[in-house]
C-alpha cells in the first residue's frame, strides 16, 4: 500500500506522517503479526521502520525467538538468572576487594557491627539462592532451601581456585537457564 502511494506521488515524509498518525488512532493494541506487515511495508517502501521495530521490542519479540513474543514465565525465568548472575558478579567483585568477606560472613555476629562489605556480600548471597532456588523449584524459598543454595557458594578456607570453580559452575547453571555461555571470572580469597 505504501509502495502504491509513493508510485502515486506520495512523498517519503508524507508517508511517514500518515504512519504516525495511524499509530495514534490504533493506538498500542496491534498485535506481532500486523506489527511485521507493516514493517515488511516500511522497509519495502524505503522508510525508517525504528518505530516499528521498538514496539516489537517492547512486546518482547525476538528473532531469535522465532517471531514469538516471550512468555511471562520465560521473562520471570530470565529476570530470576539475570538477578543471580548479578549477585555473583557482586560476590566476585567484594571478595576482590576483601578477602576476609567469605570468612566474616560466616562468622555470628550482631547486624549492627557487620561490616558494608560483609552487609552487600550477604545481600548478594541471598539475592543468589533466592534465584537457584526460584528457578529450580519455580516456588518461594525457604530459609532451608537458601541455606543449602549457600552450600553451593564459596566458605572460609575455600583457596582461590576452589572459589573461582564454584562461582563457575553456577554461573553455567544461571546460564543454562539465558541460554547462554556465561564466562568465568576469577575470584581471589
Amino acid at each position: 500500500m505504501l509502495q502504491l502511494a509513493l508510485s502515486q506521488g506520495a512523498s517519503k515524509k508524507d508517508l511517514e506522517e500518515i504512519s504516525g498518525i495511524y499509530d495514534m488512532i490504533v493506538g498500542q493494541k496491534e498485535d506481532i503479526d500486523a506489527l511485521l506487515t507493516r514493517r515488511k511495508n516500511l522497509s519495502d517502501a524505503g522508510l525508517s521502520t525504528a518505530p516499528i521495530d521498538q514496539k516489537l521490542a517492547d512486546l518482547g519479540y525476538s528473532p531469535t525467538g522465532a517471531g514469538k513474543a516471550k512468555s511471562a514465565a520465560s521473562l520471570q525465568v530470565e529476570g530470576k538468572a539475570n538477578a543471580g548472575l548479578k549477585a555473583i558478579q557482586d560476590m566476585e567483585t567484594l571478595i576482590q576487594s576483601d578477602a576476609g568477606v567469605v570468612f566474616a560472613s560466616h562468622t555470628p555476629m550482631i547486624e549492627m557491627f557487620k561490616g558494608q562489605s560483609r552487609k552487600q556480600y550477604e545481600a548478594a548471597v541471598s539475592s543468589l539462592t533466592d534465584a537457584i532456588g526460584g528457578l529450580r523449584t519455580g516456588a518461594s524459598v525457604s530459609k532451608e532451601q537458601q541455606q543449602f543454595y549457600a552450600d553451593m557458594l564459596p566458605k572460609p578456607g575455600d583457596s582461590p581456585e576452589t572459589i573461582r570453580v564454584k562461582m563457575a559452575a553456577v554461573k553455567r547453571e544461571l546460564g543454562g537457564y539465558l541460554n547462554q555461555n556465561v564466562t568465568e571470572t576469577t575470584a581471589q580469597q
